[in-house]
């Protein structure tokens, strides 16, 4: 009598816990979203807080409020004259050497340029750029374009400039501030074809013994100080942007970058031949070369945040013979990278990415066969899926028209589209909006065209394959998109093989949490990466590759609660079994 008592309270518990542990399966997968989603919004943050490195934002800031008072357009001619007056007077009191060329006049126009060098014991230096004018057409006061960057410039040359007087640096750091770069690139022309000059100022010239050039521009006011631009065979380049404070960028935007109709003055200088990168900030591009790069917009996290990135590489490079020879930065490859959290910058070159590929190909034909899954089905969710991409795409072509269009601002492929009302809205609702849409594809799949989830999920991975392909050949560096949420797909079909107490079943699930972790983090990343840079414009380009990365990542949500599924209903059966089974 109390044993079938007991056994049937333990049965009705059974069947509560039960309940309860599938809700706590929903729980789970709420969790792992919104924990990935913060993780994305952790990784566009922007690092304000003061180090010990001694880079103090408020101090730069004194150097932007006393500069950005007034436009710095190239005919103001007072205005100038006071900028070149003011950034020499806080060098001559920083007592670092500097000096003014007048360069030869071309085209009418007179360049000023303002040079300033901490030495080394190495000879070697780093070369330090920022222009210091504003856009001649409009009334810009310049703060983020370019007042940042010159105020970075000098708090920097105050703090190695009492390195030095401490102790030698080993490698020394050079600075210039162009001018003439906003109506069209004098300031660098004019010293990168002049660089054979002598003249009483320059006997030893700016450009002499620089292995790597650092421009940094301001496209926009907020945000990470984001690496989008370095000049080609970057592999050791980037290893030691990897030593930056906050190191963030992605190897697609650099390439992009080089094949779109616009320069900076880095390009004149890889052009000549130097090594270099490219970095600025892209929040806000609305108010690049409008009124509202102004004071009053200002953001002390982002200007903080420009020390806190550059100081850590440029401490390595003073301190560190490696540095120290003409070839230190020359390398024979190029390297895919990626932000994937602060900090964590994840790099590797070319060859290694093209053995993965190869490795991951031969892999996935491999496992398809093995598991014996139907080709033919497969091939029909490839093809639905395929269409869910197209109309993503379309959504968001269709969406960024019609907001054009009622903001009065025509629409531009891939061109900056500023001021229209309800973008990040209409970003973030259709970002949803195509991820309700894959649910509901599996949906239909499921119950119309019954197709199982493994279908769904094989077709998903032959479709990040396909974009992989056609990357790695077109864009290599935007190859990290497709490759890394693929293989870990394809780790947790493969781990299932081991059938020794369930330890595949589990190790499968870590793989499926990765996926996801890194799937939604990165994903929201690169999103804010791709809209900040380039507006509403590619709202299509977004949905279409969110689209891709879904169709591995919804398939991979159904597996992960049918692993869990499994995993409870077992261990229910188990304990069930060991307490009602009758005695032998």
């Amino acid at each position: 009598m109390i044993v079938n008592i007991l056994s049937f309270v333990i049965i009705s518990y059974m069947n509560a816990l039960t309940k309860i542990l599938k809700k706590w399966q929903t729980y789970v997968i709420i969790a792992l979203i919104v924990l990935a989603t913060l993780a994305g919004f952790w990784n566009i943050s922007v690092d304000g807080r003061v180090h010990s490195h001694g880079f103090c934002g408020n101090r730069a800031f004194e150097h932007v409020y006393a500069i950005a008072q007034e436009p710095r357009r190239f005919f103001d001619l007072e205005s100038l004259e006071f900028t070149r007056e003011y950034i020499m007077g806080q060098l001559d009191s920083f007592n670092v050497e500097n000096f003014i060329v007048e360069h030869t006049p071309a085209s009418g126009i007179d360049v000023k340029n303002i040079y300033a060098r901490i030495p080394g014991t190495s000879g070697v230096y780093i070369l330090l750029m920022a222009h210091y004018d504003t856009h001649p057409s409009s009334n810009s006061l310049g703060v983020g374009d370019n007042a940042y960057a010159v105020a970075t410039l000098l708090e920097i040359a105050r703090i190695f400039s009492v390195k030095a007087n401490e102790s030698p640096l080993v490698n020394g750091i050079k600075f210039v501030f162009t001018d003439a770069e906003e109506i069209g690139l004098h300031g660098a022309i004019r010293l990168v074809n002049e660089r054979e000059m002598v003249t009483e100022h320059n006997a030893n010239w700016i450009l002499d013994n620089v292995n790597l050039v650092v421009n940094i521009e301001g496209r926009g006011i907020r945000g990470p100080l984001f690496l989008f631009e370095t000049s080609d065979n970057n592999r050791r380049i980037i290893n030691f942007f990897a030593r930056s404070g906050r190191p963030f960028g992605f190897s697609f935007a650099s390439e992009i970058y080089s094949i779109l109709p616009m320069r900076t003055e880095l390009g004149i200088f890889l052009e000549a031949g130097f090594n270099g990168i490219n970095l600025s900030v892209l929040d806000s591009v609305e108010y690049y070369h409008t009124d509202l790069d102004n004071l009053d917009n200002i953001c002390m996290d982002a200007l903080q945040n420009y020390g806190n990135t550059l100081m850590p590489l440029l401490i390595e490079y003073t301190a560190s013979s490696r540095y120290s020879r003409m070839d230190s930065f020359d390398s024979s490859s190029d390297s895919v990278f990626f932000t994937i959290l602060p900090n964590i910058f994840i790099r590797y070159n070319n060859i290694f990415s093209w053995i993965i590929i190869i490795l991951l190909l031969i892999g996935t034909i491999v496992l398809f066969i093995l598991k014996k899954v139907n080709l033919k089905k497969t091939l029909i969710a490839f093809g639905f899926w395929f269409g869910f991409i197209l109309i993503s795409a379309g959504i968001g072509f269709l969406v960024s028209i019609v907001l054009g269009l009622a903001s009065g601002v025509p629409f531009s492929i891939a061109g900056i589209m500023s001021f229209v009302a309800f973008d990040r809205g209409a970003l973030v609702l259709t970002s949803l909006l195509i991820c309700i849409l894959a649910f509901i594809a599996v949906i239909i799949k499921r119950k119309t065209l019954k197709l199982e989830t493994k279908h769904m999920l094989w077709s998903g991975i032959f479709i990040n394959l396909l974009f992989l392909l056609i990357t790695a050949f077109a864009l290599h560096g935007a190859t990290f998109l497709f490759l890394w949420i693929t293989i870990l797909a394809i780790g947790s079909i493969a781990i299932r093989h081991i059938k020794h107490e369930n330890i595949g079943k589990y190790i499968s699930i870590g793989f499926i949490i990765l996926l996801l972790l890194f799937g939604i983090s990165l994903g929201v990343t690169i999103t804010y990466s791709l809209f900040v840079g380039m507006t509403i414009s590619v709202l299509f380009i977004i949905l279409a590759l969110s689209a891709v990365a879904l169709t591995i990542m919804v398939p991979i949500l159904y597996e992960l609660v049918r692993e869990l599924n499994s995993i409870v209903n077992a261990n229910i059966t188990y304990c069930s079994g060991d307490i009602l089974s009758p005695e032998p």
